[in-house]
């Protein structure tokens, strides 16, 4: 199911019925708000036996084969979906994957059909990935379309992003999220509380309202970052970034709550917008830098989560 994004579903119905679109897109946005739902929907263009929208299910062998990931000729990549190499937990694509890319698409296509290729988190691949890669997305051969997915998309080299036709992607108004909730939960406390935990991503919404044992476990997070923020104790800071420095979901989580307590702080207080506005946006873009490291590079997650920490309490402290 897609939510929202209206405006980029209009634009690619359009260029997809019409027939006129690029070899290669980059969907640039926050994780959870549905790009990779979208690209799917895309891929159901070429195959549904019964396409009767992007925005619109449907429930055939060629969808559901594309929803499992399952169907030949819709390859999909990222970090945990690979082609050949080990599946051991890893941050990045390897390079090993796009030589077997580079192979799959050397094979003619079986008729008239098209093949499409999303990758998921293109800013995590490897170096020596990339360089092939763009080898690849330079001469992609017929009937072939790239749909490039990335959170980061400044980690990108600016010779993939010149290649590919640029679409951003948002994270989700309220009132989208509510009004989804709204026809199936009758609880509107529930639903608030739903609507702050999701903080914008679909994707997170569809679980915490689906699995109970999840939300209860965002419920204890979401809680310990509350009490933190109220006690502003660095000490205690320092000591959280000590225990989630191994869980990459964690720091996103904690990262994205400080985030989310600044703007509040910036947008609930007028004084406080007319004079600490552009510093205090300053200390934003930087906790921002530092998230976008911590996830794409090798460096110390731990000292990593204390500077967003040391941030943050410049900011939202003083």
């Amino acid at each position: 199911m897609i939510l929202g994004h209206e405006r980029q579903i209009k634009y690619l119905e359009h260029v997809l019925q019409n027939g006129r679109f690029a070899h290669a897109y980059l969907f640039s946005g926050p994780e959870g708000v549905g790009k990779f739902t979208i690209a799917k929907a895309v891929a159901k263009f070429f195959y549904c036996q019964n396409y009767q929208g992007l925005a619109k299910a449907d429930e055939c062998r060629q969808c559901r084969l594309i929803e499992e990931n399952l169907h030949p000729q819709v390859i999909i990549l990222d970090p945990e979906q690979t082609l050949v190499s080990k599946k051991e937990k890893r941050k990045e694509i390897p390079i090993e994957d796009i030589r077997e890319l580079k192979r799959r698409l050397a094979f003619l296509p079986v008729g008239d059909e098209w093949r499409v290729v999303i990758i998921n988190q293109t800013d995590k691949m490897s170096k020596e990935a990339e360089a092939a890669f763009l080898k690849l997305l330079e001469e992609p051969g017929s009937r072939i379309l790239f749909i490039l997915l990335s959170e980061f998309k400044d980690n990108l080299s600016q010779t993939i992003i010149s290649r590919a036709q640029v679409i951003n992607f948002s994270l989700l108004p309220a009132k989208t999220l509510a009004d989804f909730m709204g026809s199936r939960v009758k609880d509107a406390d529930f639903i608030r509380e739903i609507l702050l935990l999701a903080r914008g991503q679909a994707g997170v919404m569809f679980k915490l309202i689906t699995d109970k044992k999840g939300l209860e476990e965002e419920r204890k997070f979401f809680k310990e970052i509350s009490a933190l923020l109220k006690s502003a104790n660095l000490a205690d800071a320092f000591h959280l970034s000590e225990k989630i420095s191994g869980s990459d979901l964690l720091r996103q989580k904690t990262a994205a709550y400080l985030i989310l307590a600044i703007r509040q702080y910036l947008l609930g207080d007028k004084e406080v917008l007319a004079k600490r506005a552009y510093p205090v946006i300053q200390s934003l873009k930087k906790m921002q830098h530092i998230l976008q490291v911590m996830e794409t590079t090798n460096v110390n997650p731990r000292l990593a989560l204390d500077v967003i920490f040391l941030e943050f309490f410049n900011s939202y402290g003083s």
